[in-house]
């Protein structure tokens, strides 16, 4: 009899781990620190001014797609999220219904995370708009090319995760793969390789974020300001890089 993959032996030794309580204590906090946050921005926008920025707008919905993240991942941590698999598939007992509602679960956060984050840029892209000044022909330009990536970039993310598996029923299938049983119907189909899908989308992501970061410095080096304050300010727009 062949032995166990040294995998499948490394998680049955480790049987009892189990990080539920506290992926479920990351997403409670992060769904009340959405709520909070955007809740003062709101706040202090009426403050300054009555009427909404397109920068808000967008923040709203923003977080209206976080917190839905935050909950399908709530989901898949009820579900066996935060256990090693072999208990997963061990403890299900309606097979392999558990594993369907972590693909699920899986699923909603990858479609909902490129475009949730699509509009956080934009609104920062707003929002630079709105402080900055858009005479100077350098920042016009970045701003333009800038938004339409984002804009072009959220919606290729957002079909791409969506079409991920063609049929997209294919990607459930996958549970009773995983489980070692046989689907209701036929199982065909086919999914693009993580590298495709994951890798190209996050590296640019990593482009827009670093254009993010670095258009700031565009409207503040030309302030009428000590070069010690410009520094200070471009430091303050940098905090988003932790």
């Amino acid at each position: 009899m062949d032995k166990p993959p040294a995998a499948y032996q490394n998680q049955l030794a480790h049987w009892t781990d189990n990080r539920e309580s506290e992926l479920l204590t990351a997403s409670v906090f992060l769904i009340v620190a959405t709520c909070l946050v955007v809740a003062l921005r709101f706040w202090a926008q009426r403050k300054i001014k009555k009427e909404w920025a397109p920068d808000n707008v967008l923040i709203f919905f923003a977080a209206l797609l976080a917190i839905g993240i935050s909950t399908a991942c709530i989901v898949a941590f009820r579900n066996g999220v935060g256990k090693h698999l072999a208990r997963v598939v061990a403890t299900d007992r309606q097979k392999p219904q558990q594993m369907i509602r972590i693909l699920k679960s899986a699923y909603t956060v990858g479609v909902l995370q490129g475009l949730c984050l699509g509009l956080i840029k934009l609104s920062i892209l707003l929002f630079y708009r709105r402080i900055f000044t858009m005479h100077r022909r350098t920042f016009q330009i970045a701003f333009y090319v800038l938004g339409t990536y984002t804009l072009l970039l959220t919606i290729a993310t957002t079909i791409l995760f969506i079409l991920q598996c063609v049929p997209i029923s294919y990607f459930l299938d996958l549970a009773y793969l995983v489980e070692g049983l046989k689907p209701p119907h036929a199982a065909k189909g086919h999914c693009l390789p993580q590298q495709l899908h994951v890798v190209t989308t996050l590296i640019a992501n990593t482009v827009s974020d670093v254009a993010l970061l670095v258009l700031p410095a565009i409207g503040l080096w030309k302030l009428q300001l000590p070069k010690g304050k410009k520094v200070g300010l471009f430091g303050v727009f940098s905090i988003g890089a932790l």
